[in-house]
């Protein structure tokens, strides 16, 4: 990571918010446990069981409300330790025809995580699917899990001022990084900044 934004930054002294975020989640997540009593906080999942039981049941009435389709893709967007993945299908094996109709697709990108994840399943007959790529996933009746993803979500910022909109970004400044912002130079994320619904006033 500090290689990658070592050059960015030699480069152009500008690394976009999104990169950044991007940048600093994958370093973060394959470094050291994240998530659990070793890790830096700790997600519903990880504090009881009972939580994943819950969904498991909603996952059940989902299914029954989809008219109980043959086969149907359970996706879990960033899925952590694996623990809520795990407690829900250990829920569902207690219906034989809705798990035996789960098809798991985990959306992961560190393979540190994909590791856990797949200790943590490894009591399950189910062949487990990653995917760092939604749109690979194959087409099918889906239910979607996602706890506590959005809020970690790398983000394009804008700011705008008396000349326009300006995206937000980091730089090197007296050798330290510091937040900064430059001119939108792609006229495509130009032309998508206007549909945020955020009034044009010079210092939002």
């Amino acid at each position: 990571m500090f290689d990658k934004l070592q050059h960015a930054l030699e480069t152009e002294n500008f690394v976009a918010l999104h990169d950044y975020m991007a940048w600093c989640n994958a370093h973060y997540y394959s470094h050291r446990p994240a998530i659990g009593a070793a890790g830096d906080f700790i997600t519903a999942p990880e504090i009881s069981q009972l939580f994943g039981e819950l969904l498991g049941i909603w996952v059940i009435s989902r299914w029954n409300e989809m008219g109980q389709p043959k086969y149907f893709n359970l996706i879990e967007l960033g899925p952590g330790r694996g623990t809520l993945m795990a407690d829900m299908l250990r829920l569902l094996r207690q219906i034989p025809d809705v798990y035996n109709a789960v098809e798991i697709h985990l959306y992961e990108n560190s393979s540190a995580m994909r590791a856990e994840q797949k200790s943590a399943l490894a009591d399950h007959n189910k062949t487990i699917h990653w995917h760092d790529d939604l749109h690979k996933i194959p087409t099918a009746p889906f239910i979607v899990i996602a706890n506590e993803f959005f809020d970690a979500l790398p983000i394009q910022q804008f700011v705008y001022s008396i000349g326009g909109w300006l995206e937000v970004g980091v730089q090197m400044r007296d050798g330290k990084l510091v937040y900064a912002t430059r001119e939108i130079t792609d006229a495509q994320q130009l032309k998508n900044v206007p549909q945020i619904e955020i009034p044009p006033v010079p210092g939002n």
